[in-house]
C-alpha cells in the first residue's frame, strides 16, 4: 500500500505526539513527591494542562489518521477493482473474437453517398453495392404546323448490383432499366425490365483488364459517359443517330496515369445505313447479323484529372484540372440477315475524335463524327440517301457557384443515311440551360430549352432508341418546316 508524503507526515507527527505525552505523563506518575513537595501548584496546574493539550492533539492526528487511511484504503480497493474489471474485459474480448455466435461472420455493410448501398464479406473477398437512378421529366414541344405537345414523361428507372467475388481483381455488373415506353409523348410502358450492362471484368495488374460480357463499345465519348453525368438533360441529337447502345463482346484494355487504350470486339453495334444492323445490340450468336465488327479507341490525358474525373461532363468548383484526348475508330461487316460472306454485305467504317477540358469551376466538351457505309441499303433494299453522314458537337459548363450551373450546347450534322428522299437532313441545333445541384449528381434539376434551326426528319431515330420513344423531346419535321423546339425540365435521383 502506498502512502502520500502528506499521509507520511500526518503519521510522523502522531507517534511523535503519543511519545511527548506518554513520557510526561510518566514523569509525572513516577516522581509524585517531586510533584507535592518540591514544585508550587502552579507549576503542577501548568503542567497538567500541557498533558492535556497534548491528548487533545493526539486525538485530532488520531481523527485525521483514521480519514487519510479510510481513504487510501478506498483509493486501493478502487484501483484493485479496475484492474480486476479491466483483465475480465479482456478476457471476453479475446473469447469472442473466435466465438461467430459472438461477433456473428464479421460483415459490413452501409452506405456510401453517390455510390449506393454495400455489403460486403468479413474477410473482404466478396462486396455487393446496390444503386438505382430516375429520371422524370416535363416536355413541351413545339413543331411548327403540328400540334403543341406537352406532358411528363419517365425517361430513366435502373436499377444496378456491381462489386467484386473472391478478390478485388474479379469485379462485375449488372444493370437493367424499366422499358421507356410507347412512340406517344403524354405515354409510357414500364412493364419490362432490360437488361443494360452485363459484364464482368479481370485485371491482371500493371493496367491490363479484360471485359466480357454486355456493355457500350469504346466508340463515342459522349455516350460512354453516363446518364446520370451529362450536361444537358439528355445526350444530343447526334449522338442518338450515330447510337452504340450496348453491346455483347470481349474488350482488352491498358491503362496507367496517362494512356489508355480499349480495344473490343463483339456481334457489332447499330450503324445509321440500315435497321437490320440495330438488332446487334440484343442478338445472340445465331441472329446476330455481323460477320465480324472492331473498335479501338485510345486516349491521353494531362493536368491533374484522373480517369473518373472524366466521366462527368460536370466539372465542378474545386475539381481536378485537366485535358483528355480520345480517338475511335469502327470497322465492321453485316447482312440484311443472318450469314455469312453474301455479296450485299455492307461494309461499315468509321472515325470519332474528341476532346474534355476541365476547368475546376468550368468545363469543354467537343468532338467530330464521321461513318461510311459501302453497300448500304434501306430496310426496302433502296440505296441510303447518305453513305457518308457525319456531324460535330461543342459544349460548355460555368459553375456560378457551387451548386449552379450555366451550359451551352450546339451541334451540327449532315445525316439523312437511310432517308434516299431527305440526302441532306440538316441537325442545325441549339441548347441553353442550367443545372441546380441539391447533392451533386445525386438530386440535380436540370432545364434546358432547344431549337433546330433546320429541317430535320426524325424517323431514323426510331431506329435506334430517340424517336421511339421521343427520349429527346422532338418529333418528325413537316416537308419544309423548321424551327422546331423543345423546352425540357428533369429531376434526376440516384441512390
Amino acid at each position: 500500500m502506498n502512502m502520500t508524503e502528506s499521509e507520511t507526515l500526518a503519521r510522523s507527527s502522531a507517534r511523535t505526539t503519543r511519545l511527548a505525552v506518554a513520557a510526561a505523563t510518566t514523569m509525572l506518575l513516577a516522581c509524585p513527591a517531586i510533584g507535592a513537595a518540591g514544585a508550587g501548584e502552579d507549576e503542577l496546574s501548568a503542567a497538567l494542562e500541557k498533558i492535556g493539550q497534548l491528548e487533545s492533539t493526539v486525538e485530532r492526528l488520531n481523527s485525521r489518521l483514521n480519514e487519510l487511511e479510510l481513504v487510501d484504503g478506498e483509493r486501493w480497493l478502487g484501483e484493485e477493482r479496475a484492474a480486476q474489471i479491466r483483465g475480465i474485459v479482456t478476457d471476453v474480448l479475446a473469447d469472442s473474437s473466435s466465438r461467430s455466435s459472438f461477433q456473428s461472420d464479421g460483415a459490413t455493410a452501409g452506405y456510401a453517398p453517390g455510390k449506393g448501398f454495400f455489403l460486403q464479406s468479413a474477410d473482404g473477398k466478396f462486396s455487393m453495392t446496390i444503386g438505382g437512378q430516375i429520371q422524370t421529366r416535363f416536355i413541351v414541344n413545339d413543331a411548327g404546323g403540328q400540334e403543341t405537345a406537352y406532358g411528363f414523361q419517365l425517361r430513366r428507372a435502373k436499377l444496378y448490383f456491381e462489386g467484386h467475388v473472391f478478390d478485388e481483381t474479379w469485379t462485375y455488373k449488372i444493370q437493367g432499366g424499366f422499358n421507356r415506353g410507347s412512340s406517344n409523348l403524354n405515354t409510357g410502358n414500364t412493364s419490362n425490365f432490360l437488361v443494360e450492362d452485363a459484364y464482368m471484368i479481370k485485371d491482371f495488374g500493371d493496367g491490363i483488364s479484360v471485359k466480357l460480357g454486355q456493355f457500350k463499345a469504346p466508340w463515342l465519348e459522349e455516350d460512354l459517359v453516363s446518364s446520370k453525368k451529362q450536361l444537358a438533360v439528355e445526350r444530343s441529337l447526334l449522338a442518338g443517330y450515330f447510337l452504340q447502345n450496348y453491346n455483347r463482346g470481349i474488350e482488352l484494355q491498358y491503362m496507367n496515369d496517362q494512356y489508355r487504350i480499349r480495344g473490343w470486339t463483339g456481334n457489332g453495334i447499330p450503324t445509321p445505313f440500315s435497321g437490320a444492323a440495330n438488332n446487334v445490340t440484343s442478338s445472340n450468336w445465331n441472329t446476330d447479323p455481323s460477320d465480324y465488327s472492331f473498335v479501338g479507341r485510345g486516349e491521353v490525358k494531362f493536368g491533374e484529372a484522373s480517369w473518373k474525373d472524366f466521366g462527368d461532363f460536370n466539372s465542378f468548383r474545386g475539381g481536378k484540372t485537366g485535358v483528355m484526348l480520345g480517338i475511335s475508330g469502327l470497322y465492321q461487316r453485316y447482312n440484311t440477315s443472318n450469314g455469312f460472306g453474301k455479296s450485299n454485305a455492307t461494309v461499315v467504317s468509321g472515325v470519332t475524335g474528341d476532346i474534355t477540358v476541365n476547368f475546376g469551376g468550368a468545363s469543354l466538351f467537343a468532338y467530330a463524327v464521321w461513318e461510311n457505309g459501302q453497300n448500304a441499303t434501306t430496310p426496302a433494299g433502296l440505296p441510303v440517301g447518305n453513305p457518308n453522314p457525319w456531324g460535330m458537337l461543342v459544349q460548355g459548363g460555368y459553375f456560378l457557384d457551387d451548386d449552379f450551373e450555366l451550359f451551352a450546347r450546339y451541334e451540327y450534322g449532315v445525316l439523312g443515311a437511310s432517308r434516299p428522299a431527305y440526302p441532306n437532313d440538316q441537325l442545325n441545333l441549339m441548347t441553353v440551360g442550367f443545372n441546380y445541384f441539391v447533392h451533386k449528381n445525386n438530386l440535380k434539376f436540370t432545364l434546358d430549352w432547344g431549337i433546330n434551326l433546320d429541317s430535320l426528319g426524325l424517323p431514323q431515330y426510331g431506329a435506334v432508341g430517340y424517336g421511339s420513344n421521343n427520349g429527346a423531346g422532338y418529333r418528325t419535321d413537316l416537308p419544309n418546316q423548321d424551327l422546331q423546339w423543345s423546352l425540357r425540365a428533369q429531376m434526376q435521383l440516384l441512390f
